[in-house]
């Protein structure tokens, strides 16, 4: 991720901003606490505030590293540059099982149908 000239710099910012964190929250929070505008409600919006921002730069900036993810990524650039339609992920595989899914459809049908009985009894039953 980083090469030799530039590891020592990444540590040393990561290494601040762990440490400065913990060591500035009591101040910043002391102050927006007496801050006759703002109350204590505060210190938790900021803290929204911040991981809404953070969460939208990652989700801009950062890359996908999931492999399974990356070579199905990987794959369909192949494809599209060599116009060889053969080319697939192992992941792109769909394996279809009829047995499991018509188990599950029947577990769904007959747990919904119980759900309906069981509210129509109990609702018969408060009328009473």
């Amino acid at each position: 991720m980083f090469d030799n000239r530039t590891r020592g710099l990444a540590i040393t910012v990561f290494s601040m901003t762990v440490f400065t964190g913990p060591l500035l929250a009591p101040f910043v929070g002391g102050f927006i606490v007496m801050n006759p505008n703002m109350g204590w409600r505060w210190t938790e919006y900021l803290v929204a505030i911040m991981g809404f921002v953070a969460f939208g730069l990652d989700l801009i900036f950062l890359e996908e590293t999931y492999p399974p993810v990356v070579l199905v990524e990987k794959a369909a650039e192949l494809r599209r540059r060599t116009k060889n339609w053969g080319i697939h992920a192992k992941q792109e595989e769909i394996e279809v099982d009829v047995c499991r899914s018509l188990h599950l459809s029947y577990l769904y049908v007959s747990i919904s149908k119980n759900a309906k009985i069981f509210t129509a009894a109990n609702a018969l039953k408060t009328y009473l």
